[in-house]
């Protein structure tokens, strides 16, 4: 670029082509430019100004790192959203959730005894999400077969544990509906 402007400077002093002023100014600020980036100049220095672009590069390179630091962190966030994501709603089914949420509510819990309802039982009390009153379980709860008048509740509770859990779906399912609404609005 040097040898260029140089070589198109000397043509226009000695009258072979004419170049306007505008064109000399965006030659020797290229020329500049292409120095500064070889890195034949390494700063300016006029009177208490000082730059060196040296620092500069240093700084880009520093933003660069914090950047990739940035991009690996969120990386590493989603991938724990979407480990909680699967923990919470994949351990205990829709079902079973249900069934903790009304052994957790006021009022009678009225059931029809069903092999699957023993199972998804089986699952919580395993879990430890549910117990078991006294002489109570899974026989009493099967022998006792009408709907209208029994209650789930008269033969097991929910455990404090169970309570957690509950908590934890209902704060990380707010979160995880507000992440997807802020996901949608983002997406064109």
């Amino acid at each position: 670029m040097v040898v260029t402007f140089l070589s198109l400077f000397i043509l226009h002093v000695i009258g072979q082509i004419k170049i306007d002023t505008p064109a000399i100014l965006l030659l020797i600020l290229i020329s500049i430019a292409g120095l500064i980036f070889s890195g034949f100049i390494k700063g300016i220095k006029w009177k208490d100004f000082e730059f060196n672009f040296g620092e500069l590069k240093g700084r880009q390179d520093e933003l660069e790192k914090q950047q990739h630091e940035l991009k690996r962190q969120q990386e590493l966030q989603n991938k724990l959203i979407d480990l909680t994501k699967f923990l919470l709603f994949g351990l205990v089914g829709v079902h079973e959730r249900n069934h903790l949420k009304k052994l957790n509510s006021e009022g009678r819990f009225g059931y029809k005894p069903r092999d699957t309802f023993a199972d998804e039982l089986r699952r919580l009390l395993s879990l430890n999400f549910i117990g078991r009153h006294t002489d109570k379980g899974i026989r009493s709860m099967m022998a006792d077969s009408d709907p209208n008048r029994n209650d789930l509740k008269t033969h097991f509770f929910i455990t404090d544990r169970g309570k957690e859990y509950l908590g934890y779906y209902e704060k990380f399912g707010e979160f995880f509906s507000a992440l997807q609404s802020i996901e949608t609005e983002e997406q064109p």
